[in-house]
C-alpha cells in the first residue's frame, strides 16, 4: 500500500472512531440524566432484591434471566406505548 492510501484508512477509522465515541458520549449523558430522575429508595430497593436473587438462584441462572428480559424489553416497551395511545395508565 502507499503511504497517502495508508494516511486515508487511517483518517476514515479514527473518523469512524470519533463518531462512536460522541455516540457514547451522548448514551452516557442520557442515562445518567434518566437515572438522575429516578428516586434513590427505587434504586437501592431494586439493587438489594437483585443481590438477593442472585444469591438464591445463582450467577448463571441470574444472568440468563438478565440475557432474556433484555430480549422482552422492546416488547414491553411497545405495549405500553400502546397502553397510553388507548389511554391505559392515566
Amino acid at each position: 500500500m502507499k503511504r497517502q492510501q495508508l494516511i486515508e484508512q487511517i483518517d476514515a477509522l479514527d473518523q469512524t472512531l470519533n463518531q462512536r465515541i460522541e455516540n457514547i458520549t451522548l448514551l452516557a449523558q442520557d442515562t445518567h440524566s434518566t437515572l438522575k430522575r429516578v428516586p434513590p429508595v427505587w434504586l437501592i430497593s431494586v439493587g438489594a432484591a437483585g443481590g438477593a436473587l442472585m444469591g438464591t438462584i445463582g450467577l448463571q441462572r441470574f444472568y440468563s434471566m438478565g440475557i432474556a428480559g433484555s430480549h422482552l424489553s422492546p416488547l414491553t416497551s411497545k405495549a405500553f406505548s400502546i397502553g397510553k395511545q388507548f389511554g391505559a395508565g392515566e
